[in-house]
Parts: C-alpha cells; sequence; structure tokens
C-alpha cells in the first residue's frame, strides 16, 4: 500500500502492484514476463530496469538519473506522468515490440546512446515511443569518440534502425534539441488531435518516416530532413532539408 525500494536484484515471480513510490538505488528489477503497478513514481538513481516482456505500468512520473538503466526489450511500458533522463542514466530500445508510452513530457539527457567504444552499439534502434506532452532533448557533453560515459551528452537521442517517437497529445505539444546535430528522430509520426499547436522550437532532424496524421504545425521550417527520410502520405506545411536528403519516393511538401 505503500513505497518500496530495491537495492539487490529482484527477478519478479507472478504480477505485483506498489501503492507509492518504487526507488531502485543499485541492483536490478527484471519483469520477467509479468506485470507491475506502481500507483506513485518510478525513482531510479543507479541499477537497471529490465522489461524484456510483460508490463510496466506507472501512474506518476519515471525519474532516471545517476547511473540507472532502463531496458525496454518487448516489454510494454506506461507512464502516466513526464519520464526524465540525466547524468550518465540511459534508456535501451532495440526490440521491435518495446513500447514506451508517456502520458506527459519527454525530457532525455544522460549519456550517449551510441557506444563507440562497445563494439558500436547503438541504444536506440527498434520499437515505439509515444509522448502525450513535450519532447525535450538535453545535453551538450563530449562526443561518443571521446567519452561514451560523459554526462547529459549531446547524443542522448541518437536514434537510428526503425525506432518511431510519435506525438499523440491531446493539447499542445513543443519539440526542442539542445543539440540537433548529436540528437534526432529516426521515425517520427505528429498525431496530435487537439485544437493547439505542435510547435517545433529547434531545429529537429529525422532520418526515417515522417509521418503526418493530425495536428496544427508550427515552426515545421525547423523540421530537417536527411538521408533516407520517406513522408509518408502528404506533407501539408513547411519542411527544410539543410543535409543530404536522397529521396526514396515521390514526395508532397
Amino acid at each position: 500500500p505503500s513505497d518500496l525500494r530495491a537495492d539487490g536484484n529482484w527477478t519478479i515471480q507472478a504480477d505485483q502492484v506498489v501503492g507509492g513510490d518504487f526507488y531502485l538505488y543499485s541492483g536490478s528489477m527484471d519483469l520477467n514476463g509479468f506485470n507491475i503497478s506502481v500507483g506513485g513514481s518510478h525513482i531510479q538513481t543507479g541499477g537497471e530496469v529490465y522489461c524484456r516482456t510483460g508490463n510496466y505500468n506507472i501512474s506518476g512520473s519515471t525519474t532516471i538519473s545517476g547511473s540507472g538503466y532502463f531496458h525496454v526489450e518487448g516489454g510494454q511500458v506506461s507512464v502516466g506522468g513526464s519520464f526524465t533522463t540525466s547524468d550518465t542514466s540511459l534508456v535501451d530500445m532495440r526490440d521491435s515490440t518495446g513500447t514506451l508510452d508517456i502520458e506527459g513530457s519527454c525530457t532525455i539527457g544522460g549519456r550517449s546512446a551510441y557506444n563507440y567504444y562497445g563494439n558500436n552499439t547503438y541504444y536506440l534502434t527498434a520499437g515505439t515511443i509515444y509522448v502525450g506532452g513535450d519532447f525535450i532533448q538535453l545535453g551538450t557533453g563530449q562526443n561518443y569518440t571521446n567519452d561514451w560515459s560523459d554526462p547529459n551528452n549531446k547524443h542522448s537521442f541518437m536514434t537510428s534502425g526503425t525506432l518511431t517517437v510519435v506525438l499523440d497529445g491531446t493539447s499542445g505539444q513543443t519539440v526542442s534539441f539542445e543539440s540537433p546535430s548529436g540528437s534526432y528522430f529516426y521515425g517520427l509520426t505528429i498525431n496530435n488531435t487537439s485544437s493547439d499547436n505542435v510547435t517545433f522550437a529547434t531545429v529537429a532532424q529525422v532520418f526515417g518516416d515522417l509521418n503526418y496524421v493530425d495536428g496544427n504545425l508550427v515552426g515545421s521550417d525547423k523540421l530537417d530532413v536527411g538521408g533516407s527520410a520517406k513522408l509518408v502520405g502528404n506533407w501539408p506545411s513547411d519542411l527544410r532539408a539543410d543535409g543530404n536528403w536522397t529521396i526514396q519516393a515521390d514526395q508532397v511538401v
């Protein structure tokens, strides 16, 4: 009925309900195919969470700081509040069935999502992130070629593969990148059903599928397509290309 913490290694053996906040300082929590519901917030300052299968439902917010790792590897994670990473923390999504559904804002800081020293490992390559609030990338730290573990790294949201962010808010949303040259969207879908605006406050790069479903776009001239980016359907507003864009199909802007 109240708060709970895990400092060692906790492998869940049955569905669990925590009435208050859940704290993870070290060690690990492995869903092990089961479901866990937290009535409060997820507060992680270290250790690792493994959502390979099963559902992790967090009614409040999620904060991952220190050296915490959060693995969404085929599991389904829902967050009723905001989702924030910082310091040398890392979100790992490399499974196409992994889902991170955030009702509030998503703020990604932390270490580089690309480990140059770990066999060129990319950690944000597959799955879907749904964001109901603002999307904010933070970090201006060292290049991955200098120090992968540098805190608040400029490559904190360096995505690739098929990872897709869906902006599905029911009120206004703002997108901003502190380091748009080092962090970027691979796939981006805009499906905001409100009469408010989806505002691009800074340059935001897209290198995969760019899909417009619904939403009032403001500042879309800051949305920068490059590489093999592809418009899924017609794009209703402004668009830019600052780098090299190799068109993969007929496009309408």
